[in-house]
């Protein structure tokens, strides 16, 4: 109720229109004609998982997944660090991306990529310039496509649930 009634359905329009541009691009991928990759990054998974102690708290480490999911041929890829060996930068993102481009995508048809407008992750400078000077090195277009605010479900979410079922599986079992 923060909000008019003339910018919420301007906000919903968007929500439709973005989903609506999604769901063409993964036909379009289906038949062939162009790649549609989703990608995301789960929320932080600390390590070990053990249950809270003093020892809990004095070696735990922070390990990130950044996925990215091929929407025709349902193709995942996790890139998983933890915090030695990287930090939240946009530089980080942009090489996981890069390199799942350069590894498992066709260099002969378009890529398009949608992702949330998150600022540090992907809708910045660094992943701008890291997609453009691959796409020019490659001779391929590549188009960035993101979500609405609030409504950026995509199918990469659902490795992350499928993560997160699998780890309270494993956590139940160790307390039994």
């Amino acid at each position: 109720m923060n909000v008019t009634e003339e910018v919420y359905k301007k906000h919903i329009e968007k929500k439709k229109a973005a989903r609506l541009e999604k769901e063409a691009d993964k036909k379009l991928a289906i038949d062939g004609k162009i790649t549609v990759l989703t990608g995301d990054l789960q929320s932080v998974k600390v390590c070990p998982k053990v249950q809270a102690s003093a020892v809990y708290y004095k070696t735990k480490l922070c390990c990130h997944n950044f996925t990215v999911y091929n929407l025709a041929t349902h193709e995942v890829t996790c890139y998983w660090w933890h915090e030695c060996e990287g930090e939240l930068q946009a530089s980080n993102f942009a090489s996981c991306l890069v390199d799942y481009i350069q590894e498992k995508v066709p260099k002969t048809i378009p890529l398009v990529i949608f992702s949330d407008g998150c600022t540090a992750q992907n809708r910045n400078s660094i992943m701008a310039n890291a997609l453009l000077d691959l796409a020019m090195k490659e001779n391929i277009v590549i188009t960035q496509k993101f979500l609405e605010k609030g409504h950026t479900q995509m199918e990469c979410d659902s490795v992350h649930s499928v993560i997160e079922i699998k780890l309270k599986k494993k956590r139940h079992k160790s307390t039994s």
